[in-house]
């Protein structure tokens, strides 16, 4: 579903998260960006970067099939990449502090 419909959300609502998440809500997708206070930590954002065919992508929106595990970390549509998204596999769960 983040594959289908992520980058047409993010496009519609020209990125504004609160409305990407509402759209994205009525397909059964929980998701969301980082929070501000996450966000505020270059050390802990850096664990969301992935590199991919030599470039880097920072996957900081996330959907949660639980509160505090399994978690798809996806970054934001991209030109490098056709528009489309990257998702990030991380096994352990990334700091938040």
């Amino acid at each position: 579903m983040v594959n289908d419909h992520f980058a047409d959300a993010v496009a519609k609502h020209a990125g504004v998260a609160a409305n990407v998440q509402a759209e994205l809500g009525h397909h059964g997708l929980v998701l969301s960006p980082e929070s501000p206070n996450t966000r505020s930590k270059a050390r802990i954002m850096a664990q969301r970067d992935v590199d991919h065919v030599g470039e880097t992508y920072r996957c900081e929106w996330h959907a949660k099939k639980e509160p505090n595990r399994n978690r798809v970390h996806f970054s934001l549509p991209d030109q490098r990449l056709g528009g489309r998204i990257l998702i990030g596999i991380f096994v352990d769960h990334l700091d938040t502090e």
